[in-house]
């Protein structure tokens, strides 16, 4: 075989390597991401957003009474109903508020129906909604205005107060949204400490 020949026979040889790079690497970005990588993706921009770490949880999709969209357990299992497992925004918003159940403080969250839980999920509904705008614009931007229907009403009003007492600014202000953050990487002390200093404890 003619060294030309051989020439061309290694270029066409490249190129279909690399057509067949090229193809893998399509299908590997037009791939449907599974929902533990949407979870660890939401992880990773959430971590780099608040300057704290946030391990990634496992994800396990089912096993919820009907009317619970999402659950954090004390031992880090995070489990989202079918429904929120996907790229819309009320799966980020889902996302987001089981990460803000952080497995380290799970002493602080109480039984169901306590003072307890209620602060833990109006403190992590608070923090959720906080960051929506920005998680939004980076896991759903396609659903920008998406409107928010918090199951936590009441509880996400109360730690807006009491930010707002703590720091004499508007609950929307940077100064409470700090404060807020605050009482969310707070250890149990720390919470009671802080709430008590505005009387909300």
């Amino acid at each position: 075989m003619s060294p030309i020949r051989n020439l061309v026979l290694g270029v066409l040889l490249a190129l279909v390597a690399l057509v067949g790079v090229l193809g893998s690497a399509a299908i590997a970005l037009g791939a449907t991401p599974t929902p533990q990588q949407r979870m660890d993706a939401q992880a990773a921009w959430m971590a780099s957003v608040l300057h704290v770490p946030v391990p990634t949880r496992p994800v396990v999709v089912g096993g919820l009474q009907p009317d619970n969209v999402g659950e954090a357990d004390a031992d880090g299992v995070i489990r989202l109903a079918p429904a929120y497992a996907n790229g819309s925004p009320g799966a980020v918003y889902a996302r987001q508020h089981e990460l803000d159940h952080r497995p380290g403080n799970a002493a602080c969250w109480g039984e169901a129906g306590s003072a307890e839980r209620a602060l833990e999920e109006g403190l992590a509904d608070a923090v959720a909604q906080d960051l929506m705008p920005a998680a939004m614009h980076r896991f759903a931007p396609q659903w920008w205005g998406f409107v928010l229907e918090s199951g936590y009403e009441q509880e996400v009003r109360n730690v807006r107060y009491a930010s707002a007492a703590a720091t004499g600014r508007p609950w929307r202000s940077r100064e409470a949204r700090l404060w807020r953050r605050a009482l969310w990487g707070a250890d149990c002390d720390g919470r009671v400490a802080m709430l008590a200093r505005v009387g909300a404890g």
